[in-house]
């Protein structure tokens, strides 16, 4: 069985514990009761016992990224309560 999970992300790259297999699917900036920040939603498998870390890199629109940031898979965008539009990658 499957459920969506939310993990809470900072501003900077991040290493995150998730289930083996799970699948980053959408990332929003949240208010309200649940918290307020950056949040990440993946699709992850209930019965899986084996976590992993998975690397995440948070770039606002215009900052350098690596060249081997062109291989790595977009989570999305996200618009921060400054304005500012920045962008999720999954970097391992």
């Amino acid at each position: 069985m499957k459920a969506m999970y939310k993990y809470p992300l900072e501003l900077v790259p991040q290493t995150v514990e998730m289930p083996a297999g799970a699948v980053p699917l959408a990332v929003a900036w949240q208010r309200g009761v649940c918290g307020n920040g950056l949040m990440l939603w993946a699709l992850v498998d209930l019965d899986e016992q084996t976590t992993v870390k998975r690397r995440f890199v948070i770039a606002p629109t215009g900052q350098p990224l690596p060249d081997e940031a062109a291989h790595w898979p977009y989570v999305g965008r996200v618009e921060l309560p400054t304005g500012e539009v920045a962008h999720v990658f999954v970097a391992g």
